[in-house]
């Protein structure tokens, strides 16, 4: 707990702090939240563009300290000026005692996850991925060893620099706890202004927000997944969006999340249509905000992650073969990127590996029966939901039989298109909770702010979630009783396990000079020594003496 700590404070003052001397250069005026999301995102770039170059390590962080120093001291700005900066987080955000008992409660996943070793993904390459960019530079032709470190989500790099695995002798994630608590923070932040002003359908709203969220972003916090973040990331802009229909400065911030969002999960997509109304609503905005410095800052995030990808590739986008632009030597066959993104679609529309090519080549009559049979009941409810409530909202406000604020309306265009992007590519519910959430919650906004929904906010706050926190809770201590107070410390370590089995490793040499794991039962390398694979190739092959050389195949 306390690794966990200290690491997430630590993102937490690199986010803030870098937010504030963006918005203070730029000179503008934000809140304190978009401040936090904007230094998250220009963090996360700067760690990018140093993995490319040079394996992250501590110097990399205190390199970025030292940037931080140099601007306070030319910009004559005191300790405190960052002191009163970082008020603005604590400073009476809630209002009542109750607010911040409840807030203590819901950032408490700092507890539960300490206990929570792993999803698939994160024994298949999340640990695996996240490990190379601490002891590598971008290393060309990773994809080669492994097709899935070519997925190159630009969370990884900001992992890798907050993991402090030589303090802890153990990486520790801390990014998605730092992000979630932020994100609860700015949600309460909403909840008590709205019951300030009695907007209870608001109130409604943000409560709701909260149980799509929680279950899964509280089991995740310690985790190296990539789905967190951008899950947060996408509600935050589509909320907030529905609230700048006359801020520039916001709608400009705005922008650079949207660019941000698609370089942390490909699935984001459908929000560069939000980037693209805010890039048309900026020329009806006087006086006009620095156009120049909103594109130079999502170039920069945007191009070092591409520039990574194809090092890891030789694509432009992975694994989408339709755009062909390179010739590299380690450029991943054509045919390995077809069956990767094959094995993707199939295995979001089928359960079993088996039929993975069919569901993906297959009509949507004959996938989707097998789809809705292996969905859960609640998760279903809430995608009809989604889709049916906002789609008769929309065509309700297209025969003007109701009037919908124009960014409210573009929001729920926008999260519908989410929907079908998603159910059209891999529909795995983590990839488009999102969207589906932000269909769900928005068209609460349209109710009547009655006193019964102020109500039924604080039953879902004050009994529904914290019931399901105290059971598990209650579950971590009972678990962890016998072993204290070692997990109090540090998270528990990734378990080896396949199928309740112990994974045993082998290995094989490449050109007989690299000697290269793999495991003997499943598919997943966890946190094994490097370089390690599932893919057994004859054809893989170094490009120099040494791993950091990178991998090509024959074909390639």
């Amino acid at each position: 707990m306390i690794a966990l700590l200290f690491s997430g404070i630590c993102t937490f003052l690199l986010c803030s702090v870098g937010g504030y001397i963006i918005t203070d250069f730029l000179k503008w005026k934000t809140n304190r939240f978009d401040e936090f999301f904007l230094g998250l995102a220009a963090v996360n770039a700067y760690f990018t563009i140093y993995s490319i170059f040079h394996a992250i390590s501590a110097f990399s962080a205190v390199a970025l300290l030292i940037a931080y120093a140099l601007y306070f001291s030319i910009r004559r700005l005191s300790l405190q000026n960052l002191i009163e900066a970082f008020q603005r987080f604590t400073k009476r955000p809630l209002g009542n005692k109750p607010f911040y008992i409840l807030l203590f409660i819901l950032c408490s996943p700092v507890l539960i996850s300490l206990d929570y070793t792993g999803v698939y993904d994160t024994g298949l390459y999340h640990t695996q991925a996240v490990q190379w960019i601490t002891d590598y530079r971008a290393v060309p032709g990773l994809a080669n060893l492994h097709s899935r470190f070519g997925f190159n989500p630009n969370i990884f790099s900001l992992f890798a620099a907050t993991s402090f695995t030589p303090l802890f002798q153990q990486p520790i994630y801390s990014v998605n706890l730092c992000v979630f608590s932020v994100f609860v923070l700015w949600v309460m932040t909403n909840m008590h202004s709205a019951y300030t002003f009695k907007k209870y359908n608001l109130m409604l709203r943000n409560s709701v927000l909260l149980g799509f969220v929680y279950p899964y972003c509280v089991k995740h916090a310690s985790l190296p997944t990539p789905d967190v973040v951008p899950m947060i990331i996408l509600c935050y802009i589509l909320l907030r969006f529905v609230e700048t229909e006359h801020d520039q400065t916001a709608s400009g911030l705005l922008f650079i999340l949207c660019i941000y969002a698609v370089t942390l999960k490909l699935s984001a997509v459908p929000i560069l249509l939000i980037a693209a109304i805010l890039s048309i609503q900026y020329k009806f905005y006087k006086p006009k905000l620095n156009h120049f410095m909103i594109l130079a800052l999502s170039l920069l995030i945007v191009l070092p992650w591409m520039i990574r990808g194809i090092i890891y590739t030789g694509w432009l986008v992975y694994p989408f073969s339709s755009i062909d632009l390179f010739s590299f030597d380690w450029k991943v066959p054509t045919e390995q990127v077809k069956n990767l993104h094959m094995a993707i679609t199939g295995s979001a529309r089928h359960y079993d590996p088996k039929y993975y090519e069919w569901a993906s080549q297959t009509s949507y009559w004959e996938w989707i029966p097998i789809w809705l049979k292996k969905q859960d009941i609640t998760d279903l409810l809430l995608l009809f939901g989604s889709l049916f409530i906002p789609l008769a909202l929309l065509i309700l406000t297209c025969t003007k039989k109701l009037q919908i604020q124009t960014n409210l309306s573009l929001a729920l265009l926008t999260s519908l298109l989410g929907i079908l992007f998603w159910f059209v590519t891999a529909p795995d519910f983590r990839f488009g909770l999102p969207f589906i959430a932000i269909c769900f919650i928005l068209p609460m906004c349209l109710l009547k702010p009655a006193a019964a929904w102020g109500k039924i906010s604080h039953g879902i706050l004050f009994i529904l979630i914290p019931t399901v926190l105290l059971v598990e809770l209650g579950s971590f201590v009972f678990q962890n009783a016998r072993h204290f107070p070692k997990p109090y410390f540090v998270p528990n370590k990734m378990e080896r396990m396949n199928d309740q089995r112990s994974v045993d490793f082998n290995y094989f040499w490449i050109d007989g000079k690299v000697k290269c794991f793999y495991p003997v039962i499943g598919d997943r390398c966890f946190d094994m020594t490097l370089p390690c694979t599932k893919d057994l190739k004859n054809d893989l092959h170094l490009r120099g003496e040494g791993i950091e050389n990178g991998f090509r195949t024959v074909n390639g």
